[in-house]
Protein backbone atom coordinates (compact mmCIF):
# COMPACT_ATOMS: atom_id res chain seq x y z
CA UNK A 1 0.00 0.00 0.00
CA UNK A 2 3.25 2.73 0.33
CA UNK A 3 3.69 2.35 -3.20
CA UNK A 4 0.26 2.88 -3.97
CA UNK A 5 -0.82 4.91 -6.97
CA UNK A 6 -4.47 5.21 -4.98
CA UNK A 7 -5.65 7.78 -2.24
CA UNK A 8 -5.39 6.30 1.31
CA UNK A 9 -6.18 6.61 4.64
CA UNK A 10 -7.49 5.91 8.28
CA UNK A 11 -11.45 5.21 7.86
CA UNK A 12 -13.84 3.69 10.26
CA UNK A 13 -15.11 0.44 9.33
CA UNK A 14 -14.68 -3.28 10.15
CA UNK A 15 -15.28 -6.45 8.16
CA UNK A 16 -14.98 -10.15 8.04
CA UNK A 17 -12.43 -12.34 6.47
CA UNK A 18 -13.59 -16.11 5.17
CA UNK A 19 -10.32 -18.51 5.49
CA UNK A 20 -10.61 -22.16 5.18
CA UNK A 21 -14.24 -22.09 5.95
CA UNK A 22 -13.06 -20.36 9.05
CA UNK A 23 -14.50 -16.70 9.75
CA UNK A 24 -12.29 -14.02 11.52
CA UNK A 25 -13.92 -10.84 12.12
CA UNK A 26 -11.21 -7.38 11.55
CA UNK A 27 -11.14 -3.37 12.13
CA UNK A 28 -9.87 -1.28 9.36
CA UNK A 29 -6.93 0.72 10.08
CA UNK A 30 -6.26 2.14 6.52
CA UNK A 31 -7.55 1.57 3.22
CA UNK A 32 -6.96 2.24 -0.36
CA UNK A 33 -8.27 0.77 -3.73
CA UNK A 34 -5.20 -1.88 -3.71
CA UNK A 35 -5.57 -3.02 0.20
CA UNK A 36 -5.71 -2.35 3.57
CA UNK A 37 -3.82 -2.62 6.80
CA UNK A 38 -6.15 -4.38 9.23
CA UNK A 39 -6.49 -5.78 13.01
CA UNK A 40 -7.75 -8.66 14.17
CA UNK A 41 -7.60 -10.74 17.39
CA UNK A 42 -6.85 -13.90 15.13
CA UNK A 43 -3.44 -15.37 13.78
CA UNK A 44 -3.87 -15.86 9.75
CA UNK A 45 -1.06 -17.53 7.76
CA UNK A 46 0.79 -15.00 5.77
CA UNK A 47 0.27 -15.21 1.95
CA UNK A 48 -3.09 -16.99 2.59
CA UNK A 49 -5.55 -15.74 0.26
CA UNK A 50 -9.13 -14.89 1.55
CA UNK A 51 -12.54 -13.78 1.00
CA UNK A 52 -12.92 -10.03 2.42
CA UNK A 53 -16.33 -7.86 3.46
CA UNK A 54 -15.42 -4.75 4.54
CA UNK A 55 -17.99 -2.56 5.74
CA UNK A 56 -17.61 1.50 5.39
CA UNK A 57 -19.82 3.62 7.72
CA UNK A 58 -21.56 6.82 5.85
CA UNK A 59 -24.04 8.94 6.43
CA UNK A 60 -26.89 8.43 4.56
CA UNK A 61 -25.69 4.67 3.77
CA UNK A 62 -22.97 1.86 4.54
CA UNK A 63 -20.69 1.01 1.80
CA UNK A 64 -20.44 -2.68 1.53
CA UNK A 65 -16.80 -3.89 -0.41
CA UNK A 66 -16.49 -7.60 -1.48
CA UNK A 67 -12.90 -8.70 -2.72
CA UNK A 68 -10.79 -11.84 -2.72
CA UNK A 69 -6.99 -10.58 -1.07
CA UNK A 70 -4.18 -12.37 -0.10
CA UNK A 71 -2.17 -11.33 2.93
CA UNK A 72 1.13 -10.12 2.33
CA UNK A 73 2.75 -8.51 5.52
CA UNK A 74 1.88 -10.05 9.62
CA UNK A 75 2.46 -7.98 13.15
CA UNK A 76 2.13 -9.91 15.89
CA UNK A 77 0.94 -7.96 18.84
CA UNK A 78 0.36 -8.09 22.61
CA UNK A 79 -3.61 -7.66 21.73
CA UNK A 80 -3.51 -9.85 18.34
CA UNK A 81 -2.31 -8.83 14.67
CA UNK A 82 -1.90 -6.33 12.05
CA UNK A 83 -1.94 -7.46 8.37
CA UNK A 84 -1.55 -5.35 5.40
CA UNK A 85 -4.08 -7.26 3.11
CA UNK A 86 -3.61 -6.90 -0.88
CA UNK A 87 -6.76 -7.51 -3.22
CA UNK A 88 -6.97 -9.28 -5.94
CA UNK A 89 -8.99 -9.55 -9.00
CA UNK A 90 -10.67 -6.10 -8.43
CA UNK A 91 -11.39 -4.28 -11.37
CA UNK A 92 -10.48 -1.10 -12.60
CA UNK A 93 -14.35 0.22 -11.98
CA UNK A 94 -14.07 -1.27 -8.42
CA UNK A 95 -10.66 0.25 -7.81
CA UNK A 96 -11.32 3.75 -9.44
CA UNK A 97 -15.11 3.71 -7.06
CA UNK A 98 -13.02 2.77 -3.83
CA UNK A 99 -10.34 5.75 -4.71
CA UNK A 100 -13.12 7.81 -5.04
CA UNK A 101 -14.73 7.23 -1.77
CA UNK A 102 -11.23 7.57 -0.03
CA UNK A 103 -10.44 10.80 -1.66
CA UNK A 104 -14.29 12.20 -0.85
CA UNK A 105 -14.04 10.71 2.98
CA UNK A 106 -10.05 11.76 3.63
CA UNK A 107 -8.61 15.24 3.89
CA UNK A 108 -6.05 15.69 0.74
CA UNK A 109 -3.56 16.88 3.36
CA UNK A 110 -3.02 12.73 4.51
Amino acid sequence: MENSQYSSCNVKGSGRIISNGSKYNFKIIDLCADGAKISSLNDIEMYTQVEMVIILPAFLFHVRINSIARIVQKKKYDNGFEYDVEFIGLSERDKSGIDEIMRSTCSSDL
